[in-house]
């Protein structure tokens, strides 16, 4: 019988953002699933967003900010058991959680481009000498992972090292004599079923709908999800978190739980987002997702496209506006990539019940 181990999540829980908390959820989910008690670390170097500054943005911009930060903050507290917060390195390095196993990732975690100054903090440099770390599904954001001789050492401390993108994977075993492998985003470690227990029906929903949702403001993605609207005669329902006058419906800013219904009872999606995808898969619901065009967001497309690799489903990849309409026509069902799929999932969490146990 295997004992019980008491695990800390770090992670990048307070970001603003559906898929940072989902995937959050699921891997805490998956950990107690195999007997473990779980609790997220709960610290944002990065700080929180303040009422002042919300306040600076043009009304439905800062509604929007407000809502979410309400939404979000309810959400951590409910379902991700935070231990007490701090925003303070030094205090976290004299208050390390009482766990026997640390868990850092997803999400981009071991990105340079995003935990800068930070990357200490997600090395997991605060853990005492008794603690195991582990990296599950840990993200460079697609480029080479640049550290220092400090964080060379603690990166040597981890007991079991996984990577998000296979991409990245030969990068970071070029840093370390630790197996590196590559896993699933905790997102697909569950089921739809799993999922539906948590999710819940907006007031008001149309029967019928595209979702758009984009992260990085692209025009390529509004253009796509206006083109697929006409040829599916289904009305915009926009995720984005910004207004679209263009958009039939504005949702500014669901619930967590009410953002996994809309996406899961989509007729169809259009996304350019990473986690837009990865729920698409979960529900398999039928999508595209657009390459992300502008400024420094094209960069991030190769976690999706290692996504899609990865399920087989890289026909939902769209470049240009040409490729929309065979996408649309057929539907982008997901029927023969089952297989993939549940492989993807299941040697995913043999590995972190591996890494956990071992």
């Amino acid at each position: 019988m295997v004992s019980s181990n008491k695990i800390g999540i770090l992670t990048l829980h307070r970001a603003l953002n559906y898929g940072a908390v989902w995937q959050c959820y699921a891997l805490k989910h998956a950990c107690e699933a195999m007997g473990h008690t779980v609790e997220t670390i709960d610290y944002n170097p990065y700080g929180h967003y303040t009422i002042n500054g919300v306040l600076r943005h043009k009304p439905l911009v800062a509604y929007s900010y407000l809502m979410h930060m309400w939404h979000f903050n309810r959400f951590v507290d409910q379902y991700l058991n935070p231990t007490p917060h701090t925003e303070s390195h030094e205090w976290i390095k004299a208050n390390p959680p009482q766990d026997n196993i640390y868990i850092v990732g997803s999400d981009t975690v071991w990105s340079n481009a995003v935990a800068g100054n930070y990357l200490d903090s997600y090395l997991l440099d605060f853990a005492p000498s008794h603690v195991k770390r582990i990296a599950y599904a840990a993200s460079t954001g697609g480029n080479p992972m640049e550290l220092n001789d400090y964080q060379l050492g603690e990166l040597n401390k981890f007991s079991a090292i996984s990577i998000r993108e296979r991409q990245s994977v030969s990068d970071v075993q070029k840093l370390t004599n630790i197996p590196v492998t590559d896993v699933c985003d905790p997102s697909l470690l569950l089921t739809k079923e799993e999922y539906e227990k948590e999710e819940k029906k907006p007031l008001w929903l149309p029967k019928h709908y595209i979702v758009y949702f984009d992260l990085a403001g692209d025009p390529f993605c509004a253009d796509a999800v206006k083109q697929l609207s006409k040829q599916l005669k289904l009305p915009i329902l926009n995720l984005a978190g910004k207004y679209m006058r263009w958009a039939r419906y504005n949702y500014l800013a669901p619930t967590p739980e009410e953002w996994l219904y809309i996406i899961h009872h989509a007729d169809f999606i259009c996304t350019n987002s990473f986690h837009g995808v990865a729920f698409s898969i979960v529900f398999r619901r039928p999508f595209i997702c657009c390459a992300a065009k502008k400024g420094g967001r094209s960069k991030t497309n190769g976690r999706v496209l290692n996504l899609l690799n990865q399920t087989h489903l890289q026909d939902r990849y769209v470049t240009e506006t040409s490729q929309i309409s065979k996408n649309a026509m057929g539907g982008g069902k997901i029927v023969d990539n089952e297989m993939f799929i549940a492989s993807y999932k299941e040697r995913s969490l043999e590995w972190l019940k591996n890494a956990i146990e071992q």
